[in-house]
C-alpha cells in the first residue's frame, strides 16, 4: 500500500493471521527497507490488551480472533509495535506478507474454513478484503479509516491486459526503478562481474524491489535447453513443514523463537523457486514456480537430503523414469538466464549455517566461496544433465561437464 511520508501517523489494526508466517514492513519510495525499525515479524508483534500472540502461546486457532495494533510514525519511539516512516523521499509503501496461510485462494477458502470457496480472482479479493487489517491515517482534521480495494479493483490489478507489462506496473509504484537498475540482476551488463553459473551465492539485499527483511536467498544462475535438466542437491534444515495445520499441513503458527535445541526448528520456512532474471524477477510460473518446504519434504518422503530437477515443461520427468524421488520446478521456454533460489526465513539463533548469516555482498558482486564456507553441509550443489542420461543413470550419477 503506497502512502505519503509527509502525512500523519498510520495505525494498523488487525487480527493475527492463521499462517506459517506473516509480517508488516515499511519500504521507501525505491522499494527498499530503510534504516531503523521498518519490519515486524509475527512473533514480534505485541497483542492488544486482553489478547495473546499465537507465536508466543503456540496455540492457533484460538476460540476468538486475537488482535494487535501497529503504528507507523516519523517520530517512532523505541518500543513495541512501532515502525518508522521511510528516512528518505516523499512516498513509502506498507507491505503485509503472508506465507503458507491455513487456506489458499483457489479453490479453497481464505484464512477460514467457514468461507465459501473462491473460484475467481474477484471472489478471492472479496474474501481477502474481509480479513485485511484496518489502516487509519491521522490528518489535520482527524483520523481517517482507509477503504479496502473492491473485488473489481483487485481483479483489475492482476489483469496485465489492462495494466500493461509487469515492468510498467513496477515503474508505476516506484518511478525510475526500472531505468535505474539493469534489466538483468546477474549478467555482466552494468555489473562489476557476471554471476558464476550453477554456483550458489547469497544475493544482495538491494538487488530486488521490496525485499523481505526476514529472509535471505542462496541463488544460482542457470540455463536449460530442450532435452536438458538442472539438478540441485541440498540438505534441508528442520522447519515446521509437518506441523499439524487446521486445513493444510505446516500452515499454523508455531511457538517462536525456538529454544535452540537440536530437536527444535532451524528455520521458520524454506522454499525452492525458479525465477526469471528480469526485473522485477518474477517466478517462472505462479502455479508451480515455487515449492514450499512441505511440498519438498512430501515429494522426498520426509527425507532431508533433497533432489530438485528443473526442466522445461515438455521435458518434465517422472519418478518411475529416473528411479528416484525428487521435487520438480519448471524452467521457462527461453535461452535467457534464470535463477534457482533457496529461501531461508527466520533462522534460530543456533542455526549458524543459514544463508542469512552470509554477509550480503555489494550490488553487482557475487560470493559463492563465502556462501559455501558459512552454509557448510547445507550448501547446495547444482549441475546440468542430459535427460536421456538422467533416465538411464539417475540424478546422482548424471552430470554434464
Amino acid at each position: 500500500m503506497p502512502f505519503s511520508v509527509d502525512g500523519g501517523d498510520i495505525t494498523i489494526t488487525g487480527d493475527y493471521i492463521n499462517a506459517r508466517y506473516f509480517s508488516i514492513q515499511v519500504y521507501n519510495e525505491k522499494g527498499q527497507l530503510s534504516d531503523g525499525s521498518t519490519s515486524l515479524a509475527d512473533y514480534l508483534i505485541e497483542p492488544a490488551e486482553g489478547f495473546s500472540n499465537p507465536w508466543s502461546t503456540g496455540i492457533y486457532p484460538p476460540d476468538t480472533p486475537q488482535s494487535f495494533q501497529i503504528t507507523v510514525s516519523s517520530n517512532a519511539p523505541e518500543g513495541s509495535n512501532m515502525l518508522s516512516m521511510p528516512d528518505t523521499g516523499t512516498k513509502g509503501f506498507l507491505m503485509l506478507r503472508v506465507y503458507v496461510p491455513d487456506s489458499l485462494p483457489f479453490s479453497a477458502n481464505i484464512f477460514s474454513t467457514t468461507q465459501t470457496p473462491a473460484q475467481t480472482i474477484s471472489a478471492a479479493f472479496a474474501l481477502i478484503s474481509g480479513h485485511l487489517p484496518l489502516v487509519t491515517v491521522a490528518t489535520t482534521s482527524g483520523d481517517v479509516d482507509l477503504p479496502t480495494c473492491s473485488s473489481t479493483q483487485g481483479a483489475q490489478l492482476t489483469n496485465r491486459s489492462t495494466q500493461g507489462s509487469v515492468e510498467s506496473y513496477v515503474d508505476l509504484l516506484t518511478p525510475g526503478l526500472v531505468k535505474a537498475k539493469t534489466k538483468s540482476m546477474f549478467n555482466s551488463r552494468g555489473q562489476s562481474s557476471a554471476a558464476p553459473r550453477l554456483q550458489f551465492f547469497r544475493t544482495s539485499s538491494g538487488s530486488t524491489p521490496f525485499p523481505n527483511g526476514n529472509s535471505a536467498y542462496a541463488a544460482a544462475v542457470y540455463k536449460v535447453l530442450p532435452g536438458e535438466a538442472v539438478i540441485v542437491r541440498a540438505e534441508l534444515p528442520a522447519t515446521p513443514w509437518d506441523s499439524p495445520g487446521t486445513t493444510w499441513q505446516g500452515s499454523n503458527p508455531v511457538q517462536w523463537p525456538t529454544s535452540g535445541d537440536s530437536s527444535e526448528y532451524q528455520l521458520r520456512y524454506l522454499s525452492f523457486c525458479s525465477y526469471l532474471d528480469k526485473l522485477p524477477y518474477p517466478v517462472v510460473s505462479i502455479t508451480d514456480g515455487c515449492a514450499t518446504d512441505t511440498q519438498i519434504r512430501t515429494a522426498m518422503n520426509g527425507d532431508s537430503s533433497t533432489i530438485a530437477i528443473v526442466t522445461r515443461y515438455n521435458d518434465r520427468p517422472t519418478v518411475d523414469e529416473i528411479g528416484s524421488n525428487f521435487i520438480w520446478l519448471p524452467a521457462a521456454n527461453s535461452k535467457a538466464d534464470q535463477v534457482f533460489a533457496i529461501r531461508n526465513m527466520l533462522p534460530s539463533t543456533s542455526f549458524a549455517e543459514s544463508v542469512t548469516n552470509v554477509t550480503p555482498p555489494p550490488n553487482g558482486t557475487f560470493n559463492p566461496t563465502l556462501t559455501k564456507s558459512v552454509m557448510g553441509d547445507y550448501y547446495p550443489t547444482a549441475y546440468r544433465c542430459d535427460l536421456d542420461v538422467l533416465k538411464k543413470v539417475g540424478p546422482i550419477n548424471c552430470r554434464l561437464k
